[in-house]
């Protein structure tokens, strides 16, 4: 079960699997070893017996020791032999079997973000949405069945499309071409078939055991020579399906086809039968128009799929992993060159490892020339030893035999030997190596002939250009098991309407024998829908894509996808390998922490190697642009350097991110504090953040200004203030130019010396209290006294705030009960209040100055400037976000207390409009400025009606972190987060005697010089704009004209 759910589900383990993290910190501050549950008495000791202590755990060998009476149930992830271990860990803090997510170390909390394992194995399509709910199973034995048998005879049925859109003059030659030599690579006891299609499939070679170069030459002139009709994809995989039933269960279609079915049987009326004789679909896609469905076809029976642009530039090395896929053939290199001039040479080399070197070929395509001009030695290679091959004569008959071979290499007397063959029809030299090929670097010079292109018969086809493809391939020696490299997608098809699927993502294992291989360059080739190539280096050094440094797997995103269509992928591993016995390949380090025993072999050694891996094509549908999508990688190997710095100094230490996942850089970073773990992974923001005055080097501080991906960082500083004697938790986030924030690094700890106040910061401290204290005070008594009448508004209350009117505007506030709605754009339509509840906050966001709106968040209430209102009505602490800019002629609504004066008469569900009314609010580039409008003398009338009690309004709390902001829906009449049902208490406003006593006389406070002068404030300000707006239409007429 504990491997089934690597497998399955693709948990990782919960012990200690590197020496670097046996130990954790607890709840108390001690050391704890890393395991789940925390219910599981053990610890770790070393061969001896001692208990093994943080920091001496590298010179020896530690591992786990149990207690007789542990009886914890998990987790299987940990140590599923344990007797009493019967379940996952999860995420329940109840549960006895709740997760650990204090072990930092685990691989589990590393590569999971500290999810428990069975919240991963819950959210899978095997047990979501309660799949395979929780039942009593009586009998645990394991119920094997064979579901699928493949063996190394192969039984194969060749399938190409021989429908109008192949082109005779181009595309038909090239397939014939790569087909014969597909053929000729089949072994004796391989059975192999050949059928072509159009509107209907037909059988042009029944399957056939190969015995010898007889049957290839009879499949290879049945290969079709021209094309007609339509397409029935269906059609031709029934065929198949009929020729393979009679050999058995299995077999492999080789689906080769440039466009669409349009003739039935679809594929979607034979997909039972493929499924039934549980058959491999290999499907090779040619041109951007062959079906979309090939890519599935391929990945849900087990196959690969491949793509070619229709010049088929690399036909050659598809058919070369093909073969390979079902046999033990090494493909170790391939390429292509194109032909320019006639008698042009190129040289290659390639290396031949230890490992392998039996049945190697060496093999040249001459693409679109004409081969009966080449020169005698049109190939010529060379051993390491310096041996020759190839120096012989061309006579025009095609092939050459073995003994008019052996001749030709005794006549020129330069070590020429092994099996030498051109052949004209299918356009090839072939050089085989007899027995064991000597290791070391083979070089080699291929003569180009005529370089004439072959020129495309159908309109809307592209010629192609002539070039010589090599192909390079070998099998393994009997001496060691052989250097093995494999390769995978994370996605066959990507719809870019999902989120998930918008980056794909390389990995390719180096391997032999199960043991890592390590240090190889690894370079990835992607071939675009367009043709055009791009390559992008892998890496194993755990970071982006790549999740355990060292480990034989290289990994990397590929973000560049700029189309919709098929790419191609094919790797190239080179250079010097370690080949490490200590690491097992996807594991790491083979050290097992529950016997204290490492691997019996220390000595691992070096070998230059060259691979070719094709990994297959994948398909990107529905693509959109997105811009700067793409956050920076998650890092994982964050680390605090040992030495000492001074008390509470850090030196923190990771590899640094790209700007886009691994690629680029970072803008900044953003690592944060806390001496509770949950915070930094549920509220990361609201942790302690390390600021640029924390840092030793504050000219230099890396911060904010990060080096290139891949490159070493470390960031000096000082603990922030506020924490003492305690362990705190330290990750960070890497955050791009746009402001995308990558995820949460690894998480590390530190212990925080014991800090005591200075004199001065504790005066300062007291006399704020006693401040604060004071102002409470006399709030409360001035409450008290003005609800018992006693406490009156002085006469000059309106007359002493400062005064923003509002003028020549339309109606532009209408208020409700605990409502304001507003627009100040005249154009802007007002929509109807809704009823709405309190703890709701929204922005009114139209046009405003930049030194209004200040970069960071301001706790406040209620924030004003030039045409911006922010507001909200709330019980609880709120942070409001940023005002940002919005359109003009916008309109929104927001929730705000009212002062007494401004509530006019009472809401009785629905709202009351004016002309002109009250908005307190605090401006953002005028503290403590109150901008007030008149009171017109139609809303006497509706004053002297109200109930005469007094105002009851919600209290405005303290600012603070939480916040909920509700969304405004204009031309909806309703706000988001709001029920509908839910109405707010009528609130009666004061007796209309005391809210104008003493003041009806100051009510109308702009006199006729201030109108004046607002007035032609507002006619400059109108005279401005119009001839800004005039600048730049004549700045757009320019630019159209140009």
């Amino acid at each position: 079960v504990h491997h089934w759910a690597h497998y399955r589900w693709g948990v990782f383990d919960e012990f200690a699997t590197r020496k670097t993290n046996l130990f954790y910190e607890n709840n108390a501050g001690s050391r704890s070893p890393t395991l789940c549950t925390t219910g599981i008495q053990a610890k770790l000791v070393d061969e001896s017996g001692q208990d093994c202590n943080p920091g001496n755990e590298g010179p020896i060998v530690c591992h786990y020791q149990f207690e007789s009476d542990t009886s914890a149930q998990a987790s299987v992830m940990f140590y599923p032999e344990l007797p009493t271990v019967t379940s996952f860990c999860d995420s329940d803090p109840s549960s006895p079997n709740y997760h650990n997510f204090h072990a930092l170390g685990s691989d589990q909390n590393q590569f999971c973000n500290f999810r428990s394992t069975w919240d991963v194995i819950s959210a899978s399509d095997d047990f979501s949405g309660n799949n395979n709910p929780q039942r009593t199973i009586s009998d645990t034995t394991p119920n094997i069945k064979l579901v699928y048998y493949r063996t190394r005879a192969e039984r194969v049925s060749l399938v190409l499309d021989v429908s109008g859109s192949i082109d005779i003059g181009t595309l038909l030659p090239r397939l014939n071409q790569e087909a014969s030599k597909y053929i000729n690579s089949f072994a004796e006891g391989s059975k192999l078939g050949l059928i072509t299609f159009n509107a209907r499939a037909e059988v042009r070679h029944a399957l056939t055991e190969i015995a010898g170069d007889a049957d290839r030459q009879s499949l290879t002139d049945a290969l079709p020579s021209f094309t007609y009709g339509a397409t029935s994809i269906g059609a031709a995989i029934q065929e198949g399906l009929t020729m393979l039933k009679p050999t058995g269960l299995g077999g492999t279609i080789v689906l080769m086809t440039d466009g669409q079915e349009n003739t039935a049987p679809m594929i979607q009326d034979v997909w039972p039968q493929v499924l039934e004789q549980k058959v491999t679909l290999v499907t090779i896609a040619i041109g951007e128009y062959a079906d979309s469905s090939l890519e599935d076809l391929a990945s849900q029976t087990g196959g690969l799929s491949f793509y070619d642009t229709e010049d088929a530039a690399h036909l050659s090395e598809i058919f070369s992993a093909i073969s390979a896929q079902d046999s033990d053939i090494i493909q170790l290199t391939a390429g292509s060159v194109d032909v320019t001039t006639e008698g042009e040479t190129h040289e290659g080399t390639v290396r031949i490892d230890s490992s392998c070197g039996n049945n190697t070929v060496f093999q040249f395509t001459y693409v679109c020339q004409d081969m009966s001009s080449l020169p005698a030695s049109p190939v010529v290679l060379y051993a390491p030893d310096g041996t020759a091959y190839g120096v012989k004569e061309f006579d025009g008959h095609g092939r050459y035999s073995e003994e008019e071979e052996d001749h030709r290499s005794e006549e020129h007397g330069r070590g020429s030997a092994g099996g030498y063959v051109i052949d004209t029809t299918a356009g090839t030299v072939q050089i085989t190596i007899p027995g064991t090929a000597q290791e070391g670097l083979w070089r080699y010079t291929v003569t180009a002939g005529t370089p004439a292109p072959c020129v495309a018969l159908t309109i809307g086809i592209p010629d192609i250009n002539p070039a010589i493809q090599t192909s390079i391939t070998t099998t393994p020696s009997s001496e060691l098991p052989v250097i093995e490299c494999t390769g995978t997608l994370a996605h066959n098809v990507m719809n870019f309407r999902e989120e998930g699927q918008r980056m794909q993502s390389f990995y390719v294992v180096v391997q032999q024998d199960y043991v890592c291989g390590l240090s190889a360059h690894v370079q990835v080739y992607i071939t675009e829908p367009t043709g055009r190539e791009v390559n992008l280096t892998m890496h194993d050094n755990g970071l982006g894509a790549d999740m355990l440094a060292n480990d034989g797997v290289y990994s990397a995103y590929f973000s560049g996808i700029g189309q919709n269509g098929r790419y191609n992928v094919r790797v190239q591993v080179s250079g010097r390998v370690y080949i490490d016995a200590n690491c097992l390949a996807g594991v790491g380090e083979t050290w097992d922490p529950f016997g204290g025993t490492t691997s019996t072999s220390t000595d691992g050694y070096n070998v230059e190697v060259d691979r070719i891996v094709s990994i297959g094509s994948f398909q990107v549908t529905h693509f959109m642009p997105v811009h700067d999508y793409f956050p920076p990688a998650r890092v994982t190997d964050v680390q605090i350097d040992s030495s000492d710095m001074g008390q509470d100094t850090v030196v923190l230490q990771w590899t640094a991110p790209g700007g886009d996942l691994d690629d680029g850089q970072a803008d900044h970073y953003h690592i944060a504090v806390s001496n509770n773990i949950t915070t930094l992974l549920q509220d990361f923001d609201s942790a302690v953040s390390v600021q640029v005055h924390d840092c030793a080097d504050r000219a230099d501080c890396v911060l904010n200004n990060p080096s290139g991906s891949g490159s070493h960082e470390q960031l000096v500083f000082v603990i922030p203030d506020g924490f003492s004697d305690e362990t705190v938790y330290i990750g960070l986030r890497g955050v791009d130019d746009e402001g995308n924030m990558g995820e949460l690094s690894n998480i590390v700890t530190y212990s925080v010396g014991i800090r005591t106040k200075g004199g001065p910061a504790i005066v300062i401290t007291v006399v704020t209290v006693f401040a604060v204290l004071v102002i409470l005070v006399t709030c409360m008594v001035g409450a008290v006294l003005w609800k018992k009448g006693k406490l009156k508004r002085p006469a000059s209350a309106v007359s002493t705030r400062s005064t923003q009117p509002v003028l020549n505007r339309a109606t532009d506030v209408e208020r409700g009960d605990h409502v304001v709605r507003a627009t100040f754009n005249p154009g802007a339509p007002l929509p109807l209040i809704s009823a709405s509840k309190p703890d709701r906050s929204v922005i009114f966001r139209a046009k405003k100055e930049p030194e209004e709106d200040p970069p960071w968040s301001k706790p406040v209430s209620q924030e004003r400037g030039e045409d911006v209102v922010r507001a909200n009505f709330n019980t609880r602490q709120v942070l409001l976000p940023p005002i940002q800019p919005a359109p003009k002629d916008t309109a929104a609504m927001f929730l705000a207390p009212k002062v007494t004066e401004e509530d006019l008469g009472q809401t009785q569900g629905a709202s009351q409009e004016r002309e002109e009314t009250t908005v307190t609010a605090t401006s953002a580039t005028q503290e403590e400025a109150m901008a007030t409008t008149q009171v017109t003398e139609t809303h006497i009338p509706l004053l002297e009606e109200q109930h005469p009690e007094e105002l009851d309004m919600p209290s405005q709390h303290a600012p603070g972190t939480d916040r909920d902001e509700g969304n405004v829906e204009t031309g909806e009449n309703k706000m988001c987060d709001q029920d509908p049902s839910v109405h707010p208490p009528p609130l009666h406003p004061p007796p209309y005697e005391e809210l104008f006593q003493e003041q009806e006389e100051e009510i109308n406070i702009v006199t006729d010089e201030e109108k004046k002068r607002l007035e032609e404030e507002e006619m400059r300000r109108l005279q401005e704009e119009e001839e800004e707006r005039q600048r730049k239409e004549e700045e757009k007429r320019r630019k159209d004209w140009k």
